[in-house]
């Protein structure tokens, strides 16, 4: 990340380490490589700008990753309760249940998988053989693999914002965690969730959607199967991304592209800014990756690993489900890493799954990001995306970004706190504003609320939740205004159970208030904004206020046709 602080300047580990260091690096696709260049964006370091004038919705750049691996556990996010709901059967938060442009079940591909095979593929063969079915209720190596990887640090809490807004508000959000592992509901290729998945019957970690599926992702997987099963487990998502991005290297020799505007080894690390149990934690997963990493591969100095464990650290992005509504993987995307930070930014990232369904390969495409404007942009301004979410405090947000990118924040927003008033708003009553100290009463009630708003939801008790919610909202009726942060929480969470619930009268009720703070205070085009609209417009749909949904997804429609385009399946659902 380029933010503030030259993040792309060389780092110090990089540069002890040169001797370890790969001559080349691998071509990065970039589509549009007319349409930006780098520039010294002084105390930022190097920053991407236009260099022609860019429309609302307008892809700026796409990329396809360096390197992605499926996260190996479930990640603090908001799909969990239309995990619920799909299984149960209760509720969608789609108008329909597509996955894009696939149409499974009508290709050769998927109807010659084999089910039964137990033999699985040679990792030395030039391609998979068989996958095997992953029965999820049945997992007879969950519990071993879990508990040997318990001892390995586990990621960042906080990694880049995920692509199609995968998991928003993760300073509130009160997390529920499925038993069975994410890595046995993701296809490791393509990245979309769903039911039914092949496992690798070699190494019985890697799961795919199919046959093509399974073909698309071999030369990444080949030399990463081998490995999982000399080891006898998978370990974690950095350390299989680390090994994944040198493997990539090594295969990939010769001249850099023009289109390459950085390399992994540019990228700065922050090791030395790291804290000393953070160091700790970084020796146990450089320990960690060489028990993972084989010897018949070229070794690479601890200095240097260190460095690739850095760059992951500060530049990694979160990747989504294909209904951009859950971070299920995690890549590195180089020079998307260019692009520095604004908390009212003027582009956003979305996730391109891509199509490998086609029987013709001619018509294959890859999985990537893309860029995407949120309004004009004017020739010669730099590109900036968000790293955290806005809906926290501007002291909140520099801490954040502090916290987890090494910089201080000096975006308009922060340095003039704007929307904090309306972030912390009350109501006035009688025509005069409350006292500070009920304020303050209330503010202390409300968050001692939610704190056990978010125990009962881990312990799946519904019903106290929605009696917590209405407690909490009745004491801060008359006192704080819509926009508050404290009671956006609860609106959201209040509303989210009872949907779950079929209580769709009332959850449409607090839905529509919840989405009118909203939109007062992200901007008019935000994925998150168009994303929450959405859930609200097919709540009060089902509770039966047709009109009201409809307007709601229409206008839900009109922002996600600007951050996620046309061809998406979320625009392609509500289209």
């Amino acid at each position: 990340m380029e933010s503030q602080c030259a993040l792309c300047a060389v780092s110090p580990s990089a540069t002890a380490a040169a001797s370890n260091l790969p001559s080349f690096l691998p071509e990065m696709i970039l589509e549009k490589t007319d349409a930006v260049e780098v520039f010294a964006a002084g105390e930022k370091g190097r920053g991407l700008r236009t260099t022609k004038e860019m429309l609302a919705g307008e892809v700026v750049f796409s990329e396809a990753g360096f390197a992605a691996v499926v996260f190996d556990r479930e990640q603090p996010d908001q799909e969990d309760w239309y995990s619920e709901m799909d299984s149960a059967g209760s509720y969608d938060p789609y108008l329909d249940d597509h996955r894009g442009d696939t149409d499974y079940g009508e290709t050769e591909e998927c109807s010659n998988i084999s089910l039964q095979s137990d033999r699985g593929y040679d990792c030395e063969e030039e391609a998979p053989m068989e996958v095997e079915e992953y029965p999820h209720r049945d997992l007879p190596s969950h519990s071993d693999a879990k508990s040997s990887k318990s001892k390995e640090p586990a990621p960042p809490r906080e990694l880049r914002p995920a692509l199609t807004t995968a998991f928003p508000f993760l300073d509130y959000l009160t997390r529920y965690h499925l038993s069975c592992s994410l890595s046995m509901q993701v296809c490791h290729s393509c990245f979309r969730r769903q039911a039914n998945l092949h496992r690798c019957a070699q190494c019985m970690f890697a799961c795919y959607c199919d046959r093509t599926c399974q073909g698309a992702a071999w030369e990444e997987h080949k030399q990463e199967c081998a490995a999982i099963k000399r080891l006898g487990k998978a370990p974690n998502e950095n350390t299989r991304l680390v090994a994944r991005i040198l493997w990539h290297t090594q295969k990939h020799t010769g001249k850099v592209s023009d289109n390459q505007l950085t390399t992994l080894d540019l990228l700065e690390d922050h090791i030395s800014d790291i804290a000393p149990e953070d160091l700790k934690e970084l020796k146990v997963a450089v320990h960690n990756f060489l028990e993972y990493w084989p010897s018949n591969s070229k070794q690479y100095g601890v200095e240097y690993i260190s460095h690739i464990f850095g760059v992951i650290n500060c530049n990694a992005f979160t990747l989504s489900d294909q209904r951009g509504l859950q971070a299920v993987g995690v890549g590195i995307f180089p020079n998307l890493c260019l692009v520095n930070h604004d908390c009212w930014p003027n582009c956003t990232v979305i996730l391109n799954h891509g199509n490998q369904t086609a029987l013709d390969t001619a018509f294959h495409s890859q999985r990537r990001i893309e860029l995407r404007a949120l309004g004009m942009i004017l020739e010669g301004e730099e590109l900036t995306v968000s790293y955290v979410d806005f809906l926290n405090l501007s002291t909140e947000r520099k801490q954040l970004l502090k916290k987890q990118y090494y910089f201080d924040c000096e975006c308009e927003h922060c340095s003039h706190g704007i929307k904090d008033d309306l972030m912390m708003g009350t109501q006035e009553i009688g025509g005069k504003k409350p006292s500070a100290d009920l304020v303050k009463e209330v503010a202390n009630f409300s968050l001692q609320a939610l704190s056990k708003i978010e125990q009962a939801h881990t312990e799946r008790n519904f019903h106290e939740v929605v009696q917590i919610c209405r407690e909490c909202l009745e004491k801060q009726e008359l006192l704080l205004a819509d926009t508050h942060l404290y009671v956006l929480r609860v609106l959201r969470m209040i509303s989210e159970v009872l949907s779950f619930q079929q209580q769709f009268q009332e959850a449409a009720e607090y839905a529509r208030r919840m989405v009118d703070g909203y939109a007062k205070l992200y901007p008019p085009n935000n994925a998150l904004l168009g994303m929450a609209t959405m859930r609200a417009g097919v709540t009060n749909w089902h509770a039966g206020l047709i009109e009201v949904g409809h307007g709601m997804i229409c206008k839900a429609y009109a922002i996600l046709l600007i951050t996620h385009g046309p061809h998406h399946p979320i625009t392609k659902d509500l289209e």
